[in-house]
Order: C-alpha cells, then sequence, then structure tokens
C-alpha cells in the first residue's frame, strides 16, 4: 500500500490543531494509560471471543488490531479522519486480521451503524475532544445492544488545575475546543444518559516519563522504526515541525502530571433499554 496523503506535510502544520493529521502521517495515534490501560477496558467491557466490539475513534488501528488478535473477535473501527482509516487498514493487513476487522469512516456524533448492533463500545482518549460529550455517548449507547458496555479511556483532572499555565499548554497541544474533566462529570454524563453498572478506575501517570512510556507501549515493536524514521525525517526536513515541538516542549508545566490523570468508566445498556 501506498502512502495516502490529500494534505501534504506542510498544509497539516498549518491547521489549528494538527497533532491528530500528524500522527496518521506518520501512523501512530496513542491514549493515555497505553497497552495496560486498553486490557483494563477490554476486561471490564467483557470482551472476549464471541465479542462483536467498535471501537469509536479507533486513529491507526492499535487497539482494533490488538483485540482482535487476542481476542479473536469480529472488530470494527471507526475515525472521522480517513487518513487514520488508512492508516488501520493498513495495519489489518500487516497483523493479518483484515477478515475479521473492518474500519470505517465517520463521526462519533453520528456512528454509521444500525441501533443495537455490537456488544461493547470503547474509546480512547476520543471524548475529550469532542464538545458534545453526552451526544457521543448517546450515540455509543444508540449502536449497543441490549446489556452491551460501553466503556471509554479519557484524561482526567485528578485535582482541580492550580494555573493558567496548565491550561495554555493543553489548548496548544489539543486545542480549544477540547475539555477535560473530572471523574465526577464523567460519571455524571454516564448517568445522564442512562447507563448502569457504572466502574470507574482513576490513575496517576506517576510523572513525564512514565506517562511518554505508556503512550507508546502499545504501538508495536515492528512498528517503531519506520515512525520514528518518519518522525526524525520531518524533524529535519520542516522547520515548522521543529517550531511547532519546541512549543509543545516549552510550554509543559513542571506539576501537570500531579493534576492530570486520566481515567476509564465503563457502564452497562439496561436489557429493557430499546431504540
Amino acid at each position: 500500500m501506498k502512502d495516502q496523503h490529500p494534505r501534504s506535510f506542510e498544509e497539516i502544520l498549518e491547521l489549528d490543531v494538527p497533532i491528530f493529521e500528524v500522527q496518521a502521517w506518520w501512523g501512530s495515534t496513542k491514549h493515555l494509560g497505553g497497552q495496560k490501560a486498553t486490557n483494563e477496558l477490554l476486561a471490564l467491557c467483557r470482551v472476549g471471543e464471541q465479542t462483536k466490539l467498535l471501537d469509536v475513534g479507533c486513529g491507526v488501528g492499535i487497539t482494533s488490531c490488538y483485540t482482535a488478535k487476542k481476542y479473536h473477535c469480529c472488530v470494527t473501527g471507526v475515525d472521522i479522519s480517513s487518513n487514520m482509516i488508512y492508516r488501520a487498514r493498513e495495519r489489518a493487513e500487516k497483523e493479518k486480521v483484515q477478515n475479521i476487522v473492518q474500519f470505517e469512516t465517520g463521526s462519533a456524533l453520528n456512528l454509521p451503524f444500525p441501533d443495537n448492533t455490537f456488544d461493547a463500545v470503547i474509546a480512547e482518549s476520543v471524548l475529550t475532544f469532542i464538545g458534545d460529550k453526552k451526544r457521543a455517548l448517546q450515540e455509543c449507547l444508540r449502536v449497543a445492544k441490549p446489556g452491551g458496555y460501553i466503556g471509554i479511556n479519557e484524561a482526567s483532572w485528578l485535582k482541580e488545575p492550580s494555573s493558567r499555565e496548565m491550561i495554555n499548554h493543553l489548548s496548544i497541544v489539543i486545542g480549544d475546543e477540547a475539555e477535560i474533566l473530572s471523574p465526577e462529570e464523567w460519571c455524571n454524563i454516564f448517568e445522564e444518559v442512562h447507563l448502569r453498572e457504572i466502574t470507574v478506575e482513576r490513575f496517576l501517570f506517576g510523572g513525564a516519563t512514565r506517562a511518554y512510556m505508556a503512550s507508546i507501549s502499545q504501538i508495536g515493536g515492528k512498528y517503531i522504526p519506520r515512525i520514528f524514521g518518519r518522525f526524525f525525517l520531518a524533524y529535519v526536513r520542516y522547520p515548522a515541525f521543529r517550531r511547532y515541538l519546541r512549543k509543545i516542549l516549552l510550554s509543559i508545566p513542571k506539576d501537570l502530571f500531579v493534576y492530570l490523570g486520566y481515567g476509564i468508566y465503563v457502564g452497562r445498556k439496561s436489557t429493557f433499554f430499546n431504540f
């Protein structure tokens, strides 16, 4: 498969929030907590061989392919970025799971699937970037079967942010429209959409280094040389990319990971809930 990018890398760097298309360009997406968090999420959602799973905001398909390979179950990934979906299909072929994994382009606010389709619906570091989080969860609920599980892994304020510096840093990285919630706020939304049996797991990162290592743990060893090769190519070739990285690194507050963690939130659709 040849690379497919409607935008040049220079055009990507001119976007207001380039991080997602930059990740698609080099072929890697990440979520908080890495593989450990994914395993916890899948376990809480009771994923097994007979599960029909939807991975919302699947990125380049890391979790979708990993889950299909581990559990031999049918997985569907959906992402709003066509470049992400291209990379996800590329990964599925390399992992030889293309017969049980499929990927589609679509929005979390309007999932392109019928009601009551999936046994479990998951999203990892996705709803933080969506303004209408309640509507996104309602869409997950709609496409889940009665009795099915909805689980998310999202950034969470474990303490109220102490300075504007933290907010400014996150604005540079993830944009002004993204909003990080507290565990209590996430739980409130789960309750508002009438999910039941709600389970919450809260996690601290334990420092920037551990957070970084966890985020790359899920990539897979055979993909790392290619991804880092693209990263260094971009760093050497594009001054705008160097400026972008420098802007991010210089804005990181020293105590960010004292306040910022992540949470795994899982609820279940009522067996009497039908659309």
